[in-house]
């Protein structure tokens, strides 16, 4: 029998006490969203601090407990603290990500859709997939075998969570992407958006780029079911393993890393051609065919705060197994997954 470690030292055990109750933080945020205390706080741009007092209904019992959560997130970065009694709270940088903008999107339902309860009881049954990697996924484990695709199409109101959410995500990296893309989509009519969700990024590059007439919205007929109606969007449902419709040029945006671990025994294949695929498929040397695709700038924290990206992008060549209907367009983030996922 091995002789056990030497006694750790006190900043080993506070560490794995830190490590043990991380949970809490993003359960406070959670709480702090549900409550509405971001918007509060930020009144229409005054952001001026608060006690956890004025933050609830007059006569409330007991504001310390929400005074607790706050000075939590305060040692996250989420709030300010300022001292005195009562101890008042403004929202930081990081904080002001979960006030809604002009669309009314932010990072609060991003926050809240991974904390749903369906998604919460998945974590404890992480092992299981572990011991069992053959078996269903931690989410079909906690919610009756239902996959989490599959439960988002059969229960509405998480499923629009999750449109929300991906809308609040997207946005700002669009913005920024639009600033320092001017002229990428030139001679594009029909853009497809491989895995769009609810549409919003297809809205967006459509109202900035007035020559594309018409979008498509491609992704699993349980999401786009949920989509909302937008002018000169069409939603189609599928499989981008099995067909993608056909369009003059093709849009992902961090979706290939998502997919990467169904890459074996799957490669995507076009539904038929179409666009002006033929002219951006070339012959390599050896007789195989490869892909051109249009590496968008990573926009970057500078540029999701006014900075500007590359103007023009890069393109790059990578083997493809089977035609596309178009050119591809891919956010930098699957850059590095675009060689591996088509070899």
């Amino acid at each position: 029998m091995s002789p056990p470690p030497p006694p750790p030292p006190a900043e080993a055990r506070l560490a794995m006490m830190e490590l043990a109750n991380m949970i809490s933080v993003p359960m406070a945020l959670t709480a702090v969203i549900r409550l509405g205390v971001p918007s509060a706080v930020w009144a229409a741009g005054a952001n001026a601090p608060l006690s956890a007092a004025e933050l609830l209904p007059e006569g409330h019992p007991d504001p310390s407990v929400l005074e607790r959560l706050l000075r939590l997130l305060a040692s996250r970065g989420v709030f300010s603290e300022h001292g005195g009694s009562p101890r008042r709270f403004a929202l930081t940088e990081v904080g002001c990500t979960l006030v809604p903008g002009p669309s009314g999107a932010s990072y609060a339902d991003y926050v809240l859709q991974h904390h749903q309860d369906a998604l919460v009881a998945a974590w404890p049954r992480l092992h299981e997939a572990v011991l069992d990697p053959t078996g269903p996924e931690p989410f079909a484990r906690a919610n009756a075998g239902v996959p989490a695709y599959a439960y988002y199409g059969k229960d509405r109101e998480a499923n629009e969570v999750m449109l929300r959410a991906m809308t609040g995500v997207s946005e700002p990296f669009m913005e920024a992407l639009l600033d320092g893309y001017a002229g990428g989509f030139d001679g594009v009519a029909t853009l497809v958006d491989v895995g769009g969700s609810s549409g919003a990024c297809l809205e967006m590059i459509m109202r900035r780029v007035g020559t594309i007439k018409e979008g498509i919205n491609f992704d699993l007929p349980d999401v786009v079911a949920a989509a909302p109606t937008i002018a000169g969007v069409r939603h189609v449902g599928g499989d981008m393993f099995k067909s993608i419709p056909s369009g003059d040029a093709i849009f992902m945006k961090e979706l290939l890393r998502r997919a990467a671990e169904r890459r074996q025994g799957h490669r995507l294949r076009a539904g038929g051609a179409g666009g002006d695929g033929h002219q951006h498929q070339d012959q390599g040397a050896s007789g195989e065919r490869h892909l051109r695709y249009d590496h968008l700038p990573d926009p970057g924290e500078g540029a999701l705060r006014g900075g500007v990206p590359p103007a023009r992008p890069r393109r790059g060549l990578h083997r493809l197994p089977r035609h596309l209907p178009g050119p591809l367009l891919c956010g930098s983030r699957v850059q590095e997954m675009i060689s591996n996922f088509f070899d």
